[in-house]
């Protein structure tokens, strides 16, 4: 079956920012297929496989910074159009509190939290009266049928029988050079006051002071705990604990997810030890979260399709589109005009390209949702949208 494979059947793109991380989803894979040509100007390198029944493409950022990883992901989506979705699976920095008793190698996952959408750009906004600096950046919310698999795996996680140490355990005896992604034990799990300066140049924690080490009761279970909620990202470093808990008092914050070259940076302590371990979970969590998602690859969500056009082309400004609900056209398609004509049974919305028709299309169908005619039996909207390169 995988040797038919097109590009068009590869419905969900794996994306990493280190060659660990890059690694540890490689071991995932179920099977992995033939390479498919190159189209024309696309000179990523990619990795295709199937997982959990998904066929899945995935790709290594290149360590160049912010403006190169655009459009490498810009030349994914163009290569394969009929990717649904896109995880970002890797490791990041932790933020232990009270509340949230996170430990290295533990799990975190993007998940909207009161007004945020899941992940929030720590470092963009803008300058406000009084000099204070106001935090305006917000990314895509997941899809929903990633949410709903979330929320299925996370009511069900504390129930299973360490579902990702049986994955990892798996997987690593499957490939025995990576002995690097074992679990280096509890007892190197350090952690250390937020405003202590750690040496530098140093690979573990054998040259720190251990009299500034925060006192923390064992760890509960060997298995990593999942954590659901929001993750803060940005171009800067977030280079010690102080300016990492002063963000965290301003968003429920469980991890920070930076730039590949400025995670590398992050704590130098602590990171050769657990970046392997802290990689492959969270690679065996994707696996498990694809588990999860039973819709077949094969078929569209309306819904989904009208929110992943959204996240392509961006949404209407509030008010832009308004003027076309009151058009005499419209009201005679739907039934509400005052004239005494047949009502038509298509409205066809026409123009030139990069006029606006998308969005104005969009528009329609988020807010004919509203109308009362559609609320009751009285009427059904149907909608669905589609590419060319997905016929």
């Amino acid at each position: 079956m995988a040797s038919s494979l097109f590009h068009g059947d590869h419905t969900v793109a794996w994306i990493s920012a280190l060659p660990h991380e890059m690694a540890a989803g490689r071991t995932m894979l179920d099977e992995i297929h033939p390479d498919l040509p190159q189209r024309s100007g696309d000179k990523n390198s990619y990795t295709l496989g199937s997982i959990s029944g998904h066929n899945v493409v995935m790709l290594c950022l290149p360590a160049t910074g912010t403006n190169s990883a655009a459009a490498v992901v810009n030349h994914l989506r163009a290569s394969f159009p009929n990717a649904q979705y896109g995880l970002m699976v890797g490791i990041g920095g932790g933020v232990p509190s009270e509340k949230a008793d996170i430990r290295l190698g533990h799990i975190v996952v993007s998940k909207p939290v009161d007004k945020y959408p899941g992940v929030v750009q720590y470092d963009f906004g803008k300058s406000v009266a009084g000099g204070r600096f106001e935090h305006t950046g917000t990314l895509n919310r997941p899809p929903e049928i990633l949410l709903g698999a979330m929320a299925s795996l996370e009511a069900q996680y504390v129930t299973l029988d360490d579902p990702i140490s049986i994955i990892v355990t798996e997987r690593l005896t499957q490939n025995a050079k990576m002995a690097s992604f074992r679990c280096p034990g509890s007892d190197r799990d350090h952690l250390f006051e937020s405003s202590y300066d750690h040496p530098e140049f140093e690979d573990d924690c054998s040259q720190c002071d251990v009299s500034r080490l925060v006192k923390r009761e064992p760890r509960s279970a060997t298995e990593p705990h999942l954590w659901c909620g929001l993750i803060a990202s940005g171009n800067q470093v977030m280079k010690d604990g102080t300016a990492r808990d002063a963000l965290s008092s301003k968003f429920p914050i469980l991890c920070f997810e930076m730039e590949a070259a400025g995670l590398m940076d992050y704590l130098p302590c602590l990171k050769k030890k657990w970046q392997g371990y802290a990689a492959i979970t969270a690679a065996a969590y994707a696996k498990l979260l694809l588990s999860r998602v039973t819709e077949p690859s094969d078929f569209f969500d309306p819904e989904e399709d009208l929110h992943r056009l959204k996240r392509r082309k961006g949404g209407h400004v509030p008010g832009t589109c308004d003027w076309i609900m009151d058009t005499e056209q419209l009201n005679l398609w739907l039934g509400d005009s005052t004239q005494n004509t047949d009502r038509p049974s298509i409205f066809w919305l026409y123009g030139n390209p990069g006029v606006g028709k998308s969005t104005m299309t969009i528009a329609m169908a988020e807010i004919l949702q509203s109308r009362p005619c559609f609320q009751g039996n009285e009427r059904t909207l149907a909608y669905f949208f589609f590419l060319r390169d997905q016929l």
